[in-house]
């Protein structure tokens, strides 16, 4: 038995699950109200049901007065839809990356994930108290004890917002990498500040969706997949992976799933030449890739493009896509060179 929960003012609807919170299946569909610690402790899920009924179906230690009660007032942490009605609820949703406050909350390392030889995946679980709230594509700088602080890009998608991942690859003159790779282990503990960016998802565009990643650039765009998945956009998405060097590139076998799973879903793997290769001409080979600009829903100028790794890398891509009539609006690209 399910519901059909629909935000006031913004319109968007989604589907909740029997005994589901209305903030776990807000976030699961890839909508962002506003959140602060998802276990009834600070409040800021505080939100007023216009139709329908919930019922509680978590404790909560946050007092929600009567006058609030009777004027509708719930934290949408605790309830759920009660039955199968379905429910408008008046909450304020973050629609970009302005409406986002800076948050610093603390975590423990539940996993150093080998992903390579050259990369490993770190898990983070967030302390209950306070979660980080951020959209897909976004940054967070990572502070452990005894080793300057990262700005790194979020791989995880927010619809958990108690545990993210951060993606990070071996290099000898980096010392937040190698201690990574040396010294980090599981329960060790971080501070995330964050969030930071602008590389996000246009949620109301009616166009393909591709992503070109290089080397970790990939953790955003992992991040932005999941999110698109989450919406359930109707939309051709493609992807493109460039690995420098022979072999198929960390995280390869969960892109392959993706392909697998969902229908209008494409991807593919470019390699870089050993040999030095330059950053124009590895962009020429991702372009050919590519459908040509006039064949059909996913042409080139039907598609938003968003480009991740190093700062050569995207900005060839830039101008490749340029070239083959993707404007300039439509190409979002990041970089944390």
């Amino acid at each position: 038995m399910s519901s059909i929960v629909e935000l006031h003012p913004s319109g968007h609807r989604f589907q909740a699950e029997s005994g589901e919170t209305v903030l776990e299946a807000a976030l699961r569909a890839g909508r962002s109200p506003a959140f602060g610690c998802a276990n009834g402790s600070c409040g800021e899920c505080r939100a007023r049901i216009i139709e329908g009924e919930v019922e509680p179906v978590r404790f909560h230690d946050y007092y929600v007065t009567e006058a609030e009660k009777r004027a509708g007032y719930t934290l949408l942490c605790s309830v759920a839809p009660r039955g199968d009605l379905d429910l408008v609820v008046e909450s304020t949703e973050a629609s970009g990356v302005d409406d986002i406050a800076p948050q610093r909350v603390r975590a423990r390392v539940t996993r150093v994930e080998p992903a390579s030889d050259d990369h490993a995946v770190v898990h983070l679980k967030v302390q209950r108290a306070r979660v980080l709230r951020y959209l897909s594509g976004q940054r967070a700088t990572v502070r452990f004890d005894r080793v300057p602080p990262c700005e790194t890009w979020l791989a995880s998608c927010p619809c958990d917002a108690v545990n993210l991942r951060i993606h990070v690859r071996r290099d000898t003159e980096d010392a937040f990498a190698g201690f990574v790779f040396d010294e980090l282990r599981r329960g060790a503990r971080a501070t995330v500040e964050g969030p930071t960016g602008r590389f996000v998802l246009d949620d109301d565009s009616p166009r393909g969706l591709l992503f070109i990643a290089c080397d970790t650039g990939f953790a955003p765009v992992e991040s932005l997949i999941e999110h698109a998945i989450n919406l359930e956009l109707e939309v051709p998405i493609r992807l493109v992976r460039v690995v420098r060097g022979a072999g198929p590139p960390y995280r390869h076998n969960y892109c392959r799933a993706w392909a697998d799973a969902l229908d209008g879903f494409q991807y593919r793997v470019v390699e870089a030449a050993a040999d030095g290769e330059s950053w124009d001409a590895i962009a020429t080979r991702v372009l050919q890739t590519l459908p040509s600009p006039n064949s059909g829903a996913g042409a080139m100028n039907a598609v938003d493009a968003y480009v991740a790794g190093p700062k050569g890398f995207t900005d060839a891509c830039r101008r490749s896509l340029r070239e083959s009539g993707v404007p300039e609006a439509r190409v979002k690209v990041d970089s944390l060179d």
